[in-house]
């Protein structure tokens, strides 16, 4: 029988393999990080964390993104109306709109079987779930919440890639040739998230 073990193994392999001019989502190389069975997937031109992770029990694998918004402050007219609009995008097909945690984040997730589940189907989730994701900010007028995760989730993969030892010159090359940015809009992204003693480092 599949576990979820293997299962995770094989998409945590899917995402770090692949090309930066693949067609298919699956196929293009992602930041990856496995740890206690949970994955942590960004697509660097979409900086947005996706977590993976998969119950044994039921079978089941689930893709979920939780946006930083939490409503359980909110006064009750404005939560009713949230939690309505979560509802009725409740009828888009693979994905679900919920809540997520004690501050009740807004989240959206798509479950899969991981008996039958294939590369196809996975890459096929995963593109559902960032239209839905894009879907879900227009409706609750949080766009600006998203740009934001997204800035500080690029941001986060600059300092990952510093962490590995990468130079300004092979950042620059990184964020133009893999997350897809300007020659101009990657020098002003390094000249906020390095230090100006950095800025002259050039491996």
């Amino acid at each position: 029988m599949l576990k979820c073990r293997d299962t995770l193994d094989t998409i945590s392999l899917w995402l770090k393999t692949g090309s930066i001019d693949a067609d298919n989502l699956v196929d293009f190389p992602w930041e990856v990080d496995k740890r206690n069975d949970v994955i942590k997937a960004v697509h660097p031109k979409y900086p947005v964390e996706i977590n993976i992770y998969c119950d044994d029990e039921i079978g089941v694998l689930r893709l979920q993104i939780v946006l930083p918004a939490a409503t359980i402050r909110l006064d009750s007219e404005k939560r009713i109306l949230i939690y309505r609009k979560l509802l009725k995008m409740n009828a888009l097909p693979l994905t679900k709109a919920m809540l997520t945690g004690d501050d009740d984040y807004i989240s959206i997730a798509s479950d899969l079987s991981i008996k039958s589940l294939g590369k196809s189907e996975f890459n096929d989730a995963l593109a559902l779930l960032l239209a839905a994701l894009n879907s879900l900010a227009k409706i609750l007028d949080l766009t600006d919440v998203l740009s934001e995760a997204m800035v500080e989730g690029l941001i986060k993969l600059v300092r990952k890639h510093i962490d590995k030892g990468y130079g300004r010159n092979r950042l620059l090359e990184y964020l133009v040739k893999v997350v897809g940015l300007t020659r101009e809009e990657a020098e002003s992204l390094l000249r906020e998230v390095l230090d100006p003693e950095d800025q002259t480092i050039y491996l």
